[in-house]
């Protein structure tokens, strides 16, 4: 919950499989072996094919899952975007 009140979203990195928090003002983020981080909101924009970066190693960045969609749907009254996380 606190993430989601401070518009960040966790993210598991592609090469470390880590999870790192980040903005979630954007629709996708990309990340570099080098750990650079591309923002955008283009579907079709991808990192890996513009020439300006001259690098071909960014991967999308995914959402981290902290329980499946169904598990959100059978409890009823969470959203598609609600969080739940145990500490």
């Amino acid at each position: 919950m606190f993430l989601t009140l401070m518009g960040q979203e966790e993210y598991v990195n592609p090469y470390t499989k880590e999870i790192e928090i980040a903005t979630e003002n954007w629709k996708h983020r990309w990340v570099s072996k080098s750990r650079g981080v591309i923002y955008n909101d283009s579907e079709e924009y991808n990192p890996k094919l513009d020439v300006n970066l001259k690098r071909s190693d960014y991967k999308r960045t995914p959402i981290h899952k902290q329980f499946p969609p169904i598990a959100l749907n059978a409890l009823g009254c969470f959203g598609e975007r609600s969080r739940i996380t145990f500490y």
